[in-house]
């Protein structure tokens, strides 16, 4: 069901998803801010349409309450998919590669941001871009995702 969300339009699982999401970190989201998708860039978005992270943020919000702001992170830099890629050349691939848009960085300060992925394989994304939210001022960055991939040793 993931991968179809992610790679085949499936774009109508984005509810229910969000609803497990919801159900698992309830509880966590008391004391977050703001809520903030990991963004793509925008020719990956004008090749595949949607953004499946901003989808479920979009989703969470509405379930929550919490301020949704996916301008504030934006995906600077275009970097070949992750997939297939070993952990070193992930986190290679993507460092660099996350910024804050100026304009809305005053929104972060001193914030807790509840950072919204679709699928954690190893960590090197939101590592990036929780490291950015934290030097334009977030207070504190917490991930939730929506999978985890197990990887085999």
């Amino acid at each position: 069901m993931i991968l179809r969300f992610k790679h085949q339009d499936a774009t109508h699982l984005s509810d229910q998803f969000a609803g497990w999401m919801y159900r698992a970190a309830e509880q966590l989201m008391e004391s977050m801010d703001l809520l903030i998708p990991v963004p793509i860039h925008f020719r990956r978005l004008l090749e595949r349409k949607y953004n499946q992270s901003e989808l479920l943020a979009r989703d969470l919000q509405r379930l929550s309450g919490l301020i949704y702001e996916p301008r504030i992170l934006i995906k600077s830099k275009p970097t070949p998919r992750q997939e297939g890629l070993t952990r070193k050349r992930r986190e290679k691939n993507i460092t660099g590669s996350f910024d804050v848009d100026k304009k809305y960085q005053p929104l972060l300060a001193g914030k807790n941001v509840l950072l919204v992925d679709d699928v954690f394989t190893t960590g090197s994304t939101v590592d990036e871009c929780s490291s950015i939210l934290k030097k334009h001022g977030a207070s504190s960055v917490v991930v939730l995702t929506l999978a985890k991939v197990v990887l085999s040793k």
